[in-house]
């Protein structure tokens, strides 16, 4: 599906950078080993320390009604978890804060940022963006209490280029699903990986018509 790849030593976002490519109309993706300015939800910053996590962003034309833009980041959620689980992850647990976050241990290893554009109620292009703490020992103070790395939960990646393989093949299973409109199945696998609340029940995923773009 994704037919150029860009490994990059610094950009200032893999978002960004693949916005110059969205009107080829050919899917790409691009990982960097930095970004100077990575990107999370509503303007926020992503911590990107050069060589200490998994930066990567894929630009795909999906042909569905806009109002189908979340399942978007729940299939990167579910390409991400399954290519931990395929590492070895799987005894960390991970689970999903809808929408965009992954949690280990309660506190955020990844979070996904979906950007899209849409004419006529049909989506035009998707970047779907990805940071994956991997060897991070320790966070600035206003994030030690939220954060976590894959090296602090335990587990050793020595190869972020076999996850991010990893992640695209899930992620192009995801898309095929969709396209074959297994709509359904893809919610209730999101589903089962919530996390849960402390009132024991799972934290509601985003509703089906809203805009997931950001």
């Amino acid at each position: 599906m994704f037919r150029y790849f860009d490994h990059l030593e610094t950009v200032t976002s893999t978002n960004e950078h693949l916005k110059a490519f969205v009107a080829d109309g050919v899917p790409r993706i691009t990982m960097a080993d930095e970004q100077t300015t990575g990107k999370g939800r509503y303007g926020h910053s992503w911590y990107s320390e050069k060589g200490k996590g998994l930066y990567v962003s894929f630009l795909a034309y999906p042909t569905w009604n806009a109002a189908r833009a979340p399942f978007l980041t729940m299939i990167a959620a579910l390409a991400l978890i399954r290519a931990l689980e395929a590492q070895g992850g799987s005894r960390l647990s991970p689970k999903i804060k809808s929408p965009n976050d992954i949690l280990i241990n309660q506190r955020k290893v990844a979070g996904i940022l979906t950007e899209l554009s849409t004419q006529s109620e049909r989506i035009r292009w998707s970047i779907i963006g990805i940071g994956l703490n991997l060897y991070q020992k320790d966070f600035p103070e206003e994030l030690a209490s939220k954060a976590t790395s894959l090296l602090m939960e335990g587990m050793t990646t020595t190869d972020p280029l076999s996850l991010c393989q990893d992640i695209s093949r899930h992620l192009e299973s995801g898309f095929r699903l969709l396209d074959e409109g297994q709509w359904k199945t893809v919610r209730q696998e999101f589903q089962t990986y919530l996390q849960e609340s402390p009132l024991g029940y799972a934290i509601e995923e985003l509703p089906e018509g809203q805009n997931g773009s950001v």
